[in-house]
This record gives C-alpha cells, structure tokens and sequence, in this order.
C-alpha cells in the first residue's frame, strides 16, 4: 500500500478520527461563544475605555487630606495635630456641651468667634507653616495644624 493513498484529503472515513475532529470543532466554538459573552458583558457593564489623558482632579485619599476634621470635646482637641497640604481645608466642630473658641497663637486674624455646641469652624490655609491654635475657653486644649 503507497504511504500517499492513505493521506487525509478531506473525505477521512475513519470514524475515530471524523469523532476528535468534531470535538474540536465544538470546542472551538464554545471558546468563541465565552470570548463573544466575555466581551459583551464589558461592554454591558460600561467599562471605560483605556485612556492617557491626565486626570487632575482629586484623588479619594487626596481629598480627605485636604479637607481634615477637628473634634472638640469635653476631654481635648481631637486630633490634637495634623497635617494638610497648601490649600487645604480643616473643620472643627464642637462637640462639647460648652462654647469654645479657637485661638491661634501669632495668627490671630484666624481666630473664630464663640463656638455655641454642635456649631463648625472652617478655615483654608494658603501658606505653609506650623498654625498652633488653643481654645480660648480651655488653654490648656491645644492643636497644632502643620501646612505642608
């Protein structure tokens, strides 16, 4: 028998050879149907598309740096000490059953007025530095808030 004669030419009779071929060509379409599902659903899902354009908005840990809260209770200054970066924000809020007025050493024009209970106190600070800042009606309530 000539080797050539028993060449596959597309009309392969043997039925274990015609049952793997399709096997993989079930195969072949279920891997094509998961990548067609795959795809379908990242599109579904509004997936955004890669992009190299910057973006300069704020990041979430950037954000709550530059907008930091202060605490003031019947017990201190809470945090006693933080840092924020040039620009940004801090809040204190009195929690206390009394009023409370921050004071700020060398920096008086940053002063609050009184603080009744429940009531904030914002300030945005521009220029780097070390702000220490007591409360009026407890001295010995410090803070410091460090600009970086």
């Amino acid at each position: 028998m000539n080797p050539i004669d028993n060449q596959d030419n597309g009309q392969n009779t043997n039925p274990k050879n015609q049952l793997t071929r399709n096997h993989l060509i079930a195969i072949g379409l279920f891997v094509v149907i998961l990548l067609s599902a795959g795809i379908y659903a990242s599109v579904k899902q509004g997936n955004p598309k890669p992009t190299t354009e910057y973006d300069a908005s704020l990041s979430a840990d950037e954000e709550q740096l530059s907008q930091s809260t202060v605490t003031l209770t019947t017990t201190g200054i809470v945090p006693a000490t933080i840092t924020i970066p040039i620009g940004g924000s801090v809040t204190w809020t009195n929690e206390d059953t009394k009023d409370r007025v921050i004071s700020f050493v060398g920096h008086e024009d940053l002063d609050s007025d009184v603080l009744k209970p429940k009531a904030s106190y914002s300030l945005t600070f521009d220029e780097p530095g070390t702000y220490n800042y007591s409360d009026a009606a407890n001295p010995s309530f410090t803070g410091a808030v460090i600009v970086e």
